[in-house]
């Protein structure tokens, strides 16, 4: 009947444990996978993944027209051309799950265009003559993004503090690649000398307070975990000791 028990008890402890892995290898899904199942039309039980809604708004067309394109098979996209227009939607009862601004909107859209055409021209000049004049952003210099990707490679990709890129040249000479990499790390983006020194402290408190409260959960299951384990571990050299009490009680 002991060791009836003991096996019971042990099979408890090993299925709570399958079932914790199972949950957590869920919720490790990366953004990659959950894409490619959105690409291809993945279904669960019959019924189809909704697509987030993203909403864009941006004075230029061809800003709007390129994002749907690139996005709108992986979102539920839809687009506005001025903030008023997302102000009359958002009376409504439909809510985005994500809402993407320009900031700048100018007085029609040929000054728009203009503008954008211009700043973007001198960007350019500006990320060429650093990347092949000054050579400012070869990979030996990024060791920024190489500390943050070891950071995250420490706790297992998710730190349990937010992780900033905080820079103030990255804008204007960082290459699309490094961009990815610094997204696919999760980490957030910070503008160095673009704050007061008061709306940073209040950001680095806000962006603190929600990533402890987030965790709080996590920790709680963590420590039940244990809590699990070192019973699984006591129940066991429990069990062995009384088979070892049976054996020599005759």
């Amino acid at each position: 009947m002991i060791k009836c028990l003991r096996e019971s008890r042990i099979d408890g402890l090993l299925s709570l444990f399958r079932i914790l892995r199972g949950l957590r290898q869920q919720r490790q899904m990366n953004a990659a996978e959950k894409i490619r199942r959105r690409l291809h039309g993945y279904r669960s039980g019959g019924l189809s993944v909704a697509k987030k809604r993203v909403w864009f708004v941006d004075d230029l067309p061809e800003n709007l027209a390129s994002f749907k394109a690139a996005h709108g098979r992986v979102f539920e996209v839809t687009t506005f051309s001025s903030p008023e227009a997302v102000r009359e939607a958002l009376k409504g009862k439909t809510r985005p799950d994500a809402l993407l601004c320009d900031i700048f909107f100018y007085d029609s859209t040929e000054q728009a265009v203009h503008i954008e055409q211009e700043v973007d021209k001198k960007a350019e000049e500006l990320r060429r003559f650093a990347h092949e004049t000054l050579k400012a952003d070869e990979p030996r210099f990024l060791q920024g993004i190489d500390l943050i990707a070891d950071v995250m490679e420490k706790f297992q990709g998710t730190a349990p503090f937010p992780v900033y890129a905080y820079t103030s040249k990255g804008p204007y000479i960082l290459q699309r690649e490094a961009w990815d990499r610094l997204s696919d790390l999760k980490a957030r983006i910070l503008l160095k000398k673009r704050f007061s020194d008061l709306a940073l402290q209040r950001r680095l408190e806000r962006d603190i307070d929600e990533y402890q409260a987030k965790r709080v959960p996590k920790l709680i299951v963590q420590h039940f975990k244990a809590l699990f384990a070192a019973a699984g571990l006591v129940g066991y050299v429990v069990a062995k000791l009384l088979d070892w009490v049976l054996a020599h009680a005759v």
